[in-house]
């Protein structure tokens, strides 16, 4: 069952002021008359000045100065026009469309006289005759209709000109975006249970999901990407001797897809590998193996791809090693490094490519943890860590995460220079523990330096944030579950905070009572912010029907975390 989609359309400045930019200078006649004129007045200045001192030289040089003047002035007034102006008032945040009307209203002294042209800076967004002027005189209106099945943003300029009096040109710029609107939820899966780790969007606002479905030698490892349409485009299978569980992905702009798996490969040993699988925007895989982290078993968390191409896997070991591995595009290893020599307690949770194209490997831990450079970190309790390396496998930074109390970290996010980490608390991070664990975000401006530090939850309840991205706006959301019984009584939850101060500005729940609904991750893509879970009750008054805990897809309004 899939959501009907529809378009929307949002101006980031519902009112540009002009004029912007004056691309043309102001003519001044220059006629024969005028020249005339002109020489008159040299004339009789010479005269004047030949003439110095006498009544009828001074007289002489008056009057010729008042008739040439008088004749000047009126050139000058008939020429000295100004340019045209130009007010455009575009679509607020509440237009939902996919043709929509921008207001133009023009002033100059003659109105009439004046043209109107419209571009765009995206042609594949807005191709040719989606932009149609309409109007006279000073009100107009452009009727913009953005392809289908596009996303993304267009810088619209309107451009004045006279054409009557030639003088001059003034253009005004706004920014309109384009996106995919949908209604309720997505549900995909299978018979068995299923289990969403991860999703990601692309920048013409595909969606991909990774998880994995089944459970022991069952398992299969799924990625799925859909279109605007909500509808699958293509899905893949994965499978091993005993079972193939799917990790996290990632996604590149361009559509490119990495998926961390761990299986067992060998149908008469249990030994887990960490797979690692790629496929092209077109679905077509290029990467598919398994290999040891660290020369042991291990088993994958997730995979990232840079812009170079490279591949890049976190894995955790049966020694409890968190690893990162660096693979050309191909797959060919291009060399391997120990991020923390952990204890039982410790996990690898994420993988990002940051700014400046380094590797940002998370997770949490207990005890003392011994970072790539090895030195020793005493953590309190359950620690997060975060290791920062260079596309090289230098080790440029590591910090924990934490205080008294246990603390999980989860997922990192950029934004204006500064860096956002969240993850779930049982101590008091902020001011107090409000359930029997928290969710918590914590801003910092340099690896060290914390801005703010705030948690949340239900009383009660065991909540957590599980993913975390930044809106075009600098708006925090992150996903996650809070738990009145862990397994059976949960429900998903949406909160947004303020990237200055933390402060929060919504927070929703879905799930019905008594029914299990877990968030999984969440991605902020074209205006919209998309939610991945699972869940074996009714989302949005829509009951799933594929069996078991079903994965589903949320689409969600970023304004007030309410589904569309």
């Amino acid at each position: 069952m899939y959501a009907t989609i529809t378009r929307l359309i949002r101006a980031a400045t519902p009112l540009m002021t002009s004029p912007a930019v004056i691309t043309a200078a102001l003519l001044i006649a220059s006629t024969a008359a005028c020249g005339g004129d002109d020489t008159s007045i040299s004339d009789s200045g010479s005269d004047s000045g030949s003439d110095s001192g006498s009544d009828s030289g001074s007289d002489s040089g008056s009057d010729s100065d008042s008739g040439s003047d008088s004749s000047v002035g009126a050139d000058a007034d008939a020429a000295v026009d100004l340019p045209p102006t130009v007010m455009v008032t575009a679509p607020t945040d509440s237009a939902f469309a996919q043709s929509f009307d921008v207001a133009v209203v023009i002033a100059d002294e003659d109105v009439d006289s004046v043209t109107l042209d419209v571009t765009t800076s995206d042609a594949i967004l807005f191709p040719a005759g989606s932009l149609v002027v309409s109007g006279t005189g000073a009100n107009r209106t452009v009727t913009a209709t953005s392809a289908a099945n596009e996303i993304g943003t267009a810088t619209l300029t309107f451009t004045v000109t006279d054409t009557a009096t030639q003088t001059g040109t003034t253009t005004a710029d706004v920014d309109i975006y384009v996106h995919r609107t949908a209604t309720g939820v997505v549900f995909t899966g299978t018979a068995a249970t299923d289990v969403p780790a991860s999703i990601g969007a692309d920048n013409a606002g595909n969606v991909y999901l990774c998880g994995h479905t089944g459970v022991g030698a069952g398992a299969l490892a799924v990625a799925e990407k859909f279109d605007l349409a909500g509808a699958s485009s293509w899905a893949v299978s994965l499978t091993a001797p005993l079972g193939n569980i799917g990790r996290e992905c990632g996604v590149t702009g361009d559509g490119w897809l990495a998926f961390a798996t761990q299986l067992k490969p060998s149908g008469s040993s249990n030994a887990q590998e960490t797979g690692l699988y790629t496929w092209d925007p077109a679905g077509v895989p290029v990467v598919g193996q398994n290999y040891q982290a660290g020369g042991v078993e291990s088993y994958g968390r997730t995979a990232v791809i840079a812009a170079d191409g490279s591949v890049y896997e976190l894995s955790l070991t049966v020694a409890n090693d968190v690893e990162l591995v660096k693979f050309s595009g191909a797959g060919a290893l291009l060399w391997e490094r120990t991020v923390v020599q952990g204890g039982p307690a410790t996990r690898a949770t994420t993988l990002v490519i940051g700014p400046g194209g380094n590797i940002w490997a998370l997770g949490y831990g207990e005890g003392t943890l011994r970072d790539g450079d090895l030195v020793d970190h005493a953590t309190m309790d359950v620690d997060g860590f975060f290791a920062v390396y260079a596309p090289d496998g230098t080790l440029r930074d590591f910090e924990l995460v934490g205080g008294a109390g246990d603390d999980y970290l989860m997922r990192v996010a950029f934004y204006d220079g500064a860096f956002y980490l969240a993850g779930a608390t049982s101590g008091v991070l902020d001011t107090a523990l409000i359930g029997t664990r928290d969710w918590f975000v914590q801003k910092r401006s340099a690896i060290a330096t914390v801005s703010w530090t705030k948690q949340g939850g239900r009383a009660g309840a065991t909540s957590g944030a599980q993913g975390l991205a930044m809106g075009h706006d600098g708006v925090v959301y992150i996903t996650g579950t809070a738990a009145i019984t862990v397994g059976s009584d949960s429900k998903v939850h949406i909160t947004a905070l303020a990237s200055a101060d933390g402060s929060q500005l919504y927070s929703q729940e879905y799930g019905e009572a008594g029914q299990f609904t877990a968030g999984s991750d969440l991605v902020y893509s074209g205006r919209d912010l998309i939610v991945a879970g699972a869940t074996n009750g009714d989302l949005d008054g829509i009951t799933p029907s594929l069996g078991g805990d079903d994965a589903f897809i949320l689409f969600v309004d970023p304004t007030d975390g309410t589904i569309r």
